[in-house]
């Protein structure tokens, strides 16, 4: 078979292919085309850009002095803040390491508190839970003892408060460590210790109680968490408050090197 034969046989074919291999090639060239000029430009852009960032200052020397300002006064204030939240442990509630064992020294402060208050238990006549509901701290690692340290201290605090605000009856006391302490996740920026106690008392008793703790008298008010109060069925006036006092441990916030939390 010739070439002239296998064209008159076969011409609607080939010309079929022929047209669809231009239209083909022309597709091609016009999306390249669009596409390269498309790129093209983008890249111009960000060269632009680019250049725009590095040779010209986005702030000035001004813009730099009122940040620093600023950051100041926020520092300042975030000072302040943590002065008043941040639980301040008074001397004696503090481990000290040229004292002995952190457990003696946790012992030696729980004993001098359960007796003072056994004094004042006794004269005005106050119900307590047994042992101040303080449980023994089974561990020899400083830095557990320490914040059990401090909750005695909060307690021995709320306790003076409520006593000499005529409170009659404290049923129940609890401590407990923030949960996160021991925890894989590790503390956030605030640690939260809790001092729990249940009261049984005239309501004007709690009042005062409340208002006494939240005074300059331990130098610092004492952070209340939750308080819930319930009227007693049978007796007029008397109350029952369940109260949770928090030891707040500030973190301090890291920045990275841009300055970001």
């Amino acid at each position: 078979m010739d070439l002239n034969d296998y064209w008159q046989e076969n011409k609607r074919f080939i010309v079929s292919v022929a047209v669809g291999l231009l239209v083909f090639l022309i597709g091609t060239l016009v999306v390249s085309g669009v596409v390269d000029s498309d790129l093209q430009k983008a890249l111009r852009t960000r060269t632009g850009y680019k250049n725009s960032l590095k040779n010209k200052a986005r702030h000035t020397s001004a813009d730099k002095t009122r940040a620093g300002e600023h950051n100041e006064a926020l520092q300042a204030a975030l000072g302040a803040l943590a002065g008043n939240v941040a639980f301040v442990p008074r001397p004696g509630f503090e481990l000290d390491p040229g004292a002995g064992s952190a457990s003696n020294q946790y012992y030696t402060a729980v004993d001098q508190v359960r007796g003072d208050l056994d004094v004042l238990r006794s004269r005005h006549r106050v119900l307590l839970p047994e042992g101040l509901g303080i449980e023994p701290v089974k561990t020899n690692s400083a830095q557990t003892i320490q914040r059990h340290l401090e909750a005695v201290d909060l307690l021995e605090r709320a306790l003076r408060c409520a006593i000499d605000s005529g409170v009659k009856n404290i049923s129940k006391i609890r401590i407990e460590l923030d949960p996160a302490f021991n925890s894989r996740g590790g503390l956030g920026s605030v640690e939260r210790t809790r001092v729990q106690m249940t009261i049984v008392s005239p309501s004007d008793a709690v009042s005062d109680m409340l208002m006494m703790t939240q005074s300059d008298r331990f130098g610092q008010p004492l952070a209340i968490e939750k308080f819930e109060i319930k009227a007693a069925r049978n007796k007029e006036d008397e109350v029952t408050a369940a109260i949770t006092f928090l030891v707040v441990r500030l973190r301090p916030i890291e920045l990275d090197a841009e300055g970001e939390a």
